[in-house]
């Protein structure tokens, strides 16, 4: 399919990807031994989402340098999906 950022402000997609950044953010927890370590960073994940909603891959692209926050992020993603409901038909 087509590649959307989170940003998007797609009128199919919008009311979406909103959501979806949303419960992403909800659920985010930053590792506190990561923050102890002053480590921070900014990763870049490639998220698969079937027409039904549901993530089939999320990929790392680029790592912030510091696997506990890559790992967070991935599970962030998975998790925060849980919690949209699928793509407008």
């Amino acid at each position: 399919g087509d590649t959307v950022l989170m940003d998007s402000q797609q009128d199919l997609l919008h009311s979406f990807m909103r959501r979806f950044r949303t419960n992403v953010y909800n659920v985010w927890n930053y590792p506190g031994s990561a923050v102890q370590r002053g480590q921070q960073g900014t990763c870049l994940l490639r998220i698969t989402i079937d027409r039904r909603g549901n993530i089939s891959d999320v990929q790392l692209l680029e790592s912030s340098g510091h696997r506990i926050l890559d790992d967070e992020a991935i599970t962030a993603v998975r998790h925060g999906r849980s919690l949209t409901k699928g793509l407008p038909t």
